[in-house]
């Protein structure tokens, strides 16, 4: 008996920990399912409504065109705007108003529910908009601005919601002296001092992006931490000169609460991320600690500040830059806790590095998909300017800009050029590494789980040799692979690109791309975003060859950036003619190009391309109508396996005669969920059905891939494994909101 109960008590604490680490599990569920329910109501889909709305917050991301999130105010004059009451909805609008956020507006918009883009290895819109509180998103039609102050009558949620505006207002505000300032960096500066990010350029993006140097400019745990530390010296200094002629010392401990107000108050007007509120709690923790006297280990404050978190922002959870954040201090407490009295700044400064490079590629090749090689020579410069000479200047320049204007210009123009010494240093590091040498990743979670072990015994306090025996065979795991199809077999990836076209076909040792998605004029690439992502994560970031089937940008938008990346020489359908009747054979597999230049449609000259083995027949359509699909008949054979819908299911295409010729086994739909052309038309469903062919989609079932090795299976991003014989002849393809 007493055996049993010293081991109840020496496995108490586990029991605890597995206990709450159970409770916080379900309080996450809870929120996120409720977060799953608040979404748009069935009515409020696809028509145009009118409402009042309260502006949240408003970014103009290009000339006369905003960027909102709105909150719903009901008049009670329509049934279907009052089920919708109170929601958060992210909407688009291209006006000359100077839309600022507090104010409210009466608009009329088209809306959907939370949906994104689904392929392996890609940003995951929907769960982001889901984890930041959006019911759906949308378009503005037409709106005015409320001149008076208007306000409702009964909102429980205006106290907070105002303090948001005017946080918001307070970035706007902070973001227009620094562009009257005449900095030549304004953008990046306001990112760092307010997470302002609008400001930014798809350039930026890339050269932060490939560095690994985006944790610097935007809000994370190192900005707050260095404010911080700069409140807390500013108090200390003359708090302990004022408190010496009074004869007390418990300047240190005013200066901590300061610290922590200030600090708190910094990370609320920048939006409170996770890495920012993450901060604030173990100040506090510490802060309590020391007013006990206690000193309890890091991991203590890291732990009580990570449930606390969750338990504030259960939504946090879900996204990247939590989990970012405390791996990545929990990476420093290992590495640093068996050598903390041995560790000179010089030295501890590349441990850091290194810990932290190691500590987050296993984390980062599952969130990301991807880990910049460029990470640690990029963040060797940029992160000791940022922290020791760009944040305190910055920050002491705009706190004493209306005090002693001169002194905080000074300031300024000094955070300005240590930002440009940054961004060439960046940028040269990026322009000599060829782009798809600069990263790798994309890990499945046995080799992430691989990986943070052997991390763990990387930093074990025991003799170098072994510790290198013991990790450097884990390093073989992260040169795993998808399985590339066998010789003489082929399998074909529809990349979810929205309403537009791009896919991936794969033999046993080559790789090409139909087609690489559309290009927007906000600068949204789904090549940067879809495509390339998707090739990653194969574990072979390789491209042989490109074709285009048309100019059209929602199939050629990416191109460009596909060419950058691969560099896979001439472009067929670009650069080099599609020639009718060329053909190939890559390991086993024939390809043939199927064109009619006669035709006077752009579509219906499309560059259509027939894959073929021993068994199977792909056929991958481009944007060809009826005309068109009558001529191709005769290069085309009967009964294929595969087919990519002409035009992403028009009306004017896939006619019942093209429809009887191929009966194709598969009918695969490149469309945008809640697309304004309304593709797959019914009429095209509807004669598919008649072949009794498996009809799936990208905007409802997101990216797909079918292997000629296994014709009667499809994978589904979203869904899984779609069978044949469950599918035939059904139409899946109605609105996943149905």
């Amino acid at each position: 008996m007493t055996s049993i109960h010293s081991r109840l008590g020496a496995g108490a604490p586990v029991l605890l920990l597995a206990l709450l680490f159970g409770l916080l599990a379900c309080y996450v569920d809870y929120h996120w399912s409720k977060a799953q329910g608040s979404i748009l109501t069935k009515c409020a889909i696809g028509v145009d409504i009118s409402f009042r709305a309260k502006v949240l917050s408003a970014n103009e991301v290009a000339s006369e065109h905003w960027r909102l999130a709105v909150q719903v105010i009901s008049l009670g004059t329509d049934t279907c705007v009052d089920s919708i009451d109170g929601m958060k909805l992210r909407a688009t609008w291209k006006t000359s108003l100077l839309l600022s956020p507090g104010e409210f507006i009466d608009i009329t918009g088209r809306f959907k529910r939370p949906w994104g883009t689904a392929n392996s290895g890609s940003f995951d819109y929907q769960r982001w908009l889901l984890a930041n509180g959006y019911s759906g998103t949308g378009y503005v039609r037409s709106g005015k601005l409320l001149l008076s102050e208007w306000r409702p009558v009964n909102n429980s949620a205006a106290a907070l919601q105002d303090l948001d505006a005017s946080a918001a207002k307070l970035r706007g505000r902070v973001a227009a002296t620094l562009d009257q300032s005449g900095l030549v960096y304004a953008p990046i500066l306001s990112a760092l001092a307010i997470g302002a990010t609008s400001g930014l350029q798809p350039k930026d993006w890339s050269i932060f992006r490939a560095t690994g140097t985006i944790h610097l400019m935007v809000i994370s745990g190192l900005h707050i931490a260095v404010i911080a530390f700069l409140a807390f010296w500013i108090c200390k200094i003359p708090l302990g000169l004022l408190l010496s002629f009074v004869g007390t010392r418990i300047d240190h401990q005013i200066a901590l609460l300061c610290a922590l107000l200030i600090t708190f108050a910094f990370a609320v007007i920048t939006g409170l991320g996770a890495p920012a509120l993450r901060v604030c709690l173990m100040l506090m923790f510490g802060l309590l600690a020391n007013y006990l006297g206690r000193k309890p280990p890091f991991w203590y404050l890291l732990g009580l500040a990570f449930c606390l978190s969750l338990i504030i922002q259960p939504l946090s959870f879900f996204s990247q830059g939590f989990w970012l954040s405390y791996f990545a201090v929990a990476g420093l407490i290992w590495a640093f806790s068996p050598r903390s009295k041995s560790v000179g700044p010089v030295f501890g400064f590349l441990l850091a590095q290194v810990a932290i490079f190691l500590w987050l590629t296993p984390l980062l090749g599952i969130l990301v998909g991807e880990v910049s090689l460029l990470s640690i020579p990029a963040n060797l410069l940029a992160l000791p300017i940022i922290t020791v000479v760009t944040l305190p200047a910055l920050i002491l320049g705009l706190s004493l800009y209306f005090v002693a204007p001169d002194l905080a210009i000074w300031l300024l123009y000094l955070a300005d050029f240590s930002i440009a010494l940054i961004y060439a240093w960046l940028a040269g590091l990026q322009s000599v590494v060829p782009e798809y040498s600069r990263t790798f990743g994309y890990f499945s979670l046995f080799v992430a789980l691989v990986g943070f072990i052997a991390c763990l015994f990387m930093f074990v306090p025991i003799l170098l040799v072994k510790r290198l025996a013991i990790f450097l065979p884990f390093l073989l795991l992260f040169l795993a692979r998808e399985n590339s199809p066998y010789y003489g077999e082929y399998c074909l990836r529809i990349v979810d690109v929205g309403q537009g076209s791009a896919v991936v076909v794969d033999t046993s040792a080559h790789r090409l791309v139909l087609d690489a998605g559309p290009l927007f004029a906000s600068g949204f690439d789904a090549a940067v975003a879809s495509v390339i992502p998707t090739i990653r994560s194969t574990g072979i970031d390789r491209l042989d060859k490109i074709l285009v089937s048309h100019t059209d940008l929602d199939h050629a938008g990416g191109v460009a950036s596909l060419r950058k990346r691969y560099q896979s020489g001439a472009i067929i359908g670009l650069d080099k003619q599609c020639i009718k009747g060329e053909s190939w054979t890559w390991d086993g597999v024939k390809f043939l190009l199927v064109v009619d230049h006669s035709q006077p449609s752009r579509n219906d000259r499309s560059c259509t391309l027939l894959i073929r083995n021993d068994r199977t027949k792909a056929y991958l359509s481009g944007d060809i109508g009826a005309k068109a699909e009558a001529s191709l008949l005769l290069q085309l054979p009967r009964d294929i396996d595969f087919l990519l819908a002409p035009h992403h299911g028009s009306g004017n295409s896939s006619s019942y005669r093209f429809a009887r010729y191929l009966s194709p086994r598969w009918v695969a739909y490149s469309a945008g969920y809640m697309s304004q052309y309304g593709h797959p038309h019914k009429r095209t469903k509807a004669r598919y059905r008649l072949e009794d062919s498996g009809q799936i989609g990208t905007a409802q079932h997101g990216a797909l891939r079918w292997c000629s090795s296994l014709s009667d299976q499809v994978l589904s991003q979203r869904y899984g494994t779609l069978v044949l014989g469950s599918l035939a002849g059904l139409d899946l393809l109605g609105a996943p909101d149905d």
